[in-house]
């Protein structure tokens, strides 16, 4: 992809994040898969860092990533260079990067002495933006890792990204299933 602004697949990107995020947003709403409701290490990364994030997350980006294929085959969407690597393939790790990606904001706010799922009150916009982009950055990662896409590219999707992240939190939040709303 070249250094073009291109909205349409630059969502087309963010979508598997999109819906494999609200996806785990449910599960953790309605407690499923509560076996896994485990702390990968509560003392580095808090109690919100579980073992069902990082089972849930890859699995649900895998289905997103079937979608994206599925709707290219049914010639609604071009998937264009997503179609390169297996949507198993894909998926299990921009799931996988996307929990990965979440794991160093939470060690340094653990440090910090801040709560799980709270901003500091000092640096709080810092912060903030950190919240809304650490998953996208380990995204970031694959995307180019495994496509190639250009850093242009991947700047918009991180923009949208926070951008999007936020909007869904508000909405999240609004829907009772998020506890705060950022």
């Amino acid at each position: 992809m070249t250094g073009e602004f291109n909205l349409p697949f630059i969502l087309l990107l963010v979508f598997p994040m999109i819906i494999s995020g609200i996806g785990h947003m449910l599960i953790v709403k309605f407690d499923f898969f509560s076996s896994l409701k485990v702390p990968v290490n509560q003392k580095l990364f808090g109690a919100n860092k579980t073992w069902r994030g990082i089972v849930v997350m890859p699995v649900l980006t895998i289905l997103s990533m079937w979608i994206l294929f599925s709707l290219h085959e049914l010639r609604v969407i071009d998937a264009g260079p997503l179609l390169n690597v297996h949507p198993v393939v894909s998926g299990f790790l921009l799931g996988l990067a996307y929990v990965l990606g979440e794991l160093p904001n939470s060690f340094i706010k653990r440090r910090l002495g801040v709560a799980p799922g709270m901003l500091p009150q000092r640096n709080r916009f810092f912060f903030f933006i950190l919240d809304h982009s650490d998953s996208a950055l380990g995204c970031i990662v694959v995307y180019r890792l495994l496509f190639g896409f250009s850093w242009f590219s991947l700047l918009w999707m991180l923009i949208l990204g926070i951008v999007i992240h936020t909007v869904i939190n508000l909405i999240l939040y609004a829907a009772k299933i998020r506890k705060n709303p950022f």
